[in-house]
């Protein structure tokens, strides 16, 4: 039975890989002490994020491919109902858990494409595609960073616009990867978002999106180019993100993503998600006859 709730909750929330080790109701992190973060070191890449990082290859070193004419597929790795909706001319929509299904792609190189966030899980199975002898890389950025080069793009091309939001679901998935950067522009900081996502750092708005930028720069002690990925920019109701987004790509990170409905709605995809991964005893209502509706058989209750 237990399997296949897990295997209708997959079906139900499109999860396709779930993150290591999760078992039962997903796992909330503690919320973390504020002295923390003051001690917090500077931030420098993981031995496994490197890796990752190593496995990217940039929109402009794709177009140069693609304008001499080299051997080199895009395959889209979205749902069909994105990629018939946007996409790049030409791609191949292959889910990524089938790419090793279909040898013929072996003979030449691949670039994965999804929407722009979440490395994590496109780096491990573009790990195991080298690994089968695959000769495969991911695109930097995506569509996301695909459209803001001028790359070519054919369907509904009003689509783009969506393609720096993140769904709650794909928030989840990516909350542990290395170099995930999340920034809480809330005016307070929810115990959802402390929970969630306990390394974010917290830069209210206040108004003017420009300090942001400068808070985060100094606090990390980053340099703007090292924005590679881009931050996920966070807040109650989502609604700052525009500006948000404007003082950060002005500052120099090349992708700015923002969660699809703010930390409302991330905490809602979360109860649902415990819901279902719930005991099936704890989601069956029971219930008792009633003491004075008789047995069924016409027969009352004794008084």
């Amino acid at each position: 039975m237990k399997a296949s709730i897990k295997r209708a909750l997959a079906c139900c929330l499109l999860v396709l890989a779930l993150p290591a080790g999760m078992e039962g109701a997903p796992a909330i992190s503690a919320p973390e002490d504020p002295d923390a973060r003051k001690s917090r070191p500077v931030i420098t890449p993981s031995r496994t994020g490197a890796s990752n990082l190593a496995l990217l290859i940039d929109v402009r070193s794709v177009l140069r491919r693609l304008e001499k004419g080299d051997p080199l597929v895009l395959v889209d790795v979205r749902s069909l109902e994105a990629f018939e909706r946007v996409r790049i001319p030409g791609s191949l929509n292959i889910p990524l858990q089938f790419i090793r299904t279909k040898p013929f792609l072996k003979h030449t190189p691949l670039v994965l494409v999804n929407q722009g966030f979440g490395l994590q899980r496109l780096a491990g199975e573009c790990q195991r595609l080298r690994s089968a002898g695959y000769s495969v890389s991911i695109l930097s950025g995506g569509l996301c960073a695909w459209h803001r080069a001028g790359g070519p793009l054919e369907g509904d091309l009003g689509a783009a616009a969506e393609f720096s939001r993140v769904a709650p679901q794909d928030a989840y998935l990516e909350k542990d990867a290395a170099f995930l950067l999340v920034v809480d522009v809330s005016e307070v900081r929810s115990q959802t978002s402390r929970e969630a996502f306990p390394h974010a750092m917290h830069l209210p708005l206040e108004g003017d999106s420009a300090p942001v930028l400068e808070r985060l720069q100094a606090a990390l002690g980053l340099k703007p180019e090292w924005g590679l990925l881009g931050p996920l920019v966070i807040s109650e109701s989502g609604l700052e993100f525009d500006r948000v987004e404007q003082a950060l790509r002005h500052g120099g990170f090349k992708h700015v993503f923002s969660l699809t409905g703010g930390i409302a709605a991330y905490r809602r995809y979360l109860a649902e998600l415990s819901r279902l991964w719930s005991s099936w005893e704890s989601r069956v209502k029971t219930i008792t006859p009633c003491p004075t509706c008789g047995d069924g058989n016409g027969r009352g209750a004794k008084n």
